[in-house]
């Protein structure tokens, strides 16, 4: 015989414990939204263009998903910033070549000139505002967003083919997310 209290009981924890972990999936997602949105508007990016950027470097599970690493090109995600600082501080005794959470700020190349520690990246606001300060610079540098974007996934100085084929795939999905967040059509096909 089925014990109809306790098959409740436990449906009842199922759901509230998915409950919780949609609340804690919501949370991470909106604190990166909110990072990107206000850094977007502090360093006179377009509207979305950050956002757009932020959707290609963590979006996972449709969540911009603020603690995750890029480990040597090896993608993680945490469930926490804690456990993000944890495992970003092994990964960094071993390597620098490290991305780092809502912008994917690489600690090696971008998260040196504005952080003083990898772990403070982990916070969304100074990982979106690094980004922010990055592409806007780069912006400045070569004369368009277009070309700032691009720089942002390889750096400004790789003009060799294959980067810059990496470099067009990726803009080419920036360009697709930014089109669909301002309600127009895509402006390229990365097939």
């Amino acid at each position: 015989m089925i014990n109809h209290s306790r098959s409740s009981a436990a449906l009842l924890i199922l759901i509230a414990t998915l409950i919780c972990l949609l609340a804690v999936e919501a949370k991470a997602n909106q604190s990166c939204r909110d990072a990107v949105q206000a850094a977007e508007s502090e360093f006179g990016i377009p509207t979305d263009l950050l956002m757009a950027m932020n959707q290609v470097e963590t979006l996972w599970s449709n969540q911009a998903w603020p603690w995750s690493l890029n480990i040597s090109g090896k993608p993680r995600r945490y469930k926490d910033d804690l456990s993000m600082t944890t495992a970003l501080n092994e990964v960094i005794a071993r390597t620098e070549n490290v991305d780092i959470g809502c912008m994917q700020i690489n600690w090696r190349w971008v998260g040196k000139t504005c952080a003083n520690d990898p772990r403070q990246l982990v916070d969304p606001k100074v990982n979106a505002k690094c980004s922010a300060m990055y592409l806007t610079s780069l912006y400045h540098q070569l004369g368009s967003w277009h070309k700032a974007v691009k720089a942002y996934h390889v750096g400004p100085n790789r003009t060799d083919p294959p980067v810059q084929r990496r470099a067009d795939r990726y803009v080419c999905k920036v360009g697709k997310e930014y089109a669909l967040l301002l309600g127009q059509k895509a402006p390229c096909n990365d097939n």
